[in-house]
């Protein structure tokens, strides 16, 4: 059987009250020892020693936390809009004992002051000034904080206004604005493109006529001039009247007309003259029109009728 002698005793009380004693406090945190119920002293990070059944211990952290709000209000063209805030925070090692027993909930605090500015800047503002003014927000939020919670013990490293959510309709409103914004500039787009397309079109239309005309114009000086060089040779070479050569050289070319309408693999149905008779007429007619250009001609442009004259 054990039996404790008085020294085995005083040695088992002696470890109880060492063990009782001594403690550590994790990184990033300190110890608040309280005497009797009542502050007495912090302890750092490591080994630390407290009198045994006369004073108490609890580690505070030091460690940046987060707290997250969010305020609810209208701003100024009555839109209501939801804001969230994050809010991070950390207690000073100078001043553990304020943030321990000065304040009973500091993140309550922190969202009432929060809520405050808020409500004192949003509904004087439009929607599209909130939204852009989202770093300045955060900063008039903790100028505040940093006034009101620094001396009761806690510095705000930083305070981050997430986003401006407004309500579910009117973003359903701005969503249609926004498509219905694009849809006109598609649009606008669209049909610029079709006028310039058009436009190229006719451009392109007109300077093909142009250059048609241009075309046929000079063809026809070239053939007037090749008839006009033609008869020349005829009257030249053959010692022919000039009316001969001409009838010669007209008849020439009507035999060419016949014989290209009829091998052109296009021809249609074409009812012409094809015998002397077809030919003596087409002459005839083609003289007369000359004749009568000749005299035309000759004649001068017809004097304009005086006033008197057109007096009864």
């Amino acid at each position: 059987m054990f039996i404790l002698t008085g020294v085995g005793v005083l040695s088992l009380i002696g470890l109880i009250l060492i063990g009782s004693s001594l403690f550590t406090v994790n990184s990033g945190s300190v110890a608040v020892i309280e005497r009797f119920g009542k502050f007495h002293r912090t302890g750092a990070a490591g080994l630390n020693a407290k009198l045994p059944f006369v004073e108490t211990k609890f580690e505070v952290s030091l460690k940046v936390q987060q707290v997250s709000l969010k305020m609810e209000t209208k701003t100024k063209d009555n839109v209501f809009v939801s804001i969230p805030v994050a809010v991070q925070y950390s207690i000073i090692p100078a001043r553990v004992f304020e943030a321990v027993y000065t304040m009973a909930s500091p993140t309550s605090q922190m969202e009432a002051i929060v809520n405050n500015i808020l409500l004192g800047h949003i509904p004087s503002m439009d929607f599209e000034h909130v939204y852009s003014s989202q770093p300045q927000i955060a900063m008039w939020v903790k100028a505040e904080l940093d006034k009101e919670m620094g001396p009761v013990g806690f510095m705000i490293n930083r305070v981050l206004v997430t986003d401006i959510v407004p309500s579910p309709q009117v973003k359903q409103a701005m969503d249609a604005i926004n498509i219905a914004n694009s849809n006109q500039v598609s649009a606008r787009a669209q049909g610029e493109a079709q006028r310039i397309k058009v436009v190229a079109a006719a451009q392109a239309q007109a300077e093909a006529k142009q250059l048609q005309g241009q075309g046929i114009a000079n063809e026809r000086i070239a053939i007037a001039k090749g008839f006009r060089e033609a008869i020349e040779l005829i009257k030249d070479s053959a010692d022919v009247p000039g009316q001969e050569a001409y009838a010669m050289l007209l008849f020439t070319n009507w035999t060419d007309m016949l014989a290209s309408v009829g091998t052109s693999q296009n021809t249609t149905v074409v009812f012409v003259p094809s015998g002397p008779a077809g030919l003596a007429d087409f002459q005839q007619q083609i003289m007369n029109v000359s004749a009568l250009a000749k005299k035309l001609d000759a004649q001068g442009p017809t004097p304009a009728a005086s006033p008197q004259s057109q007096i009864v």
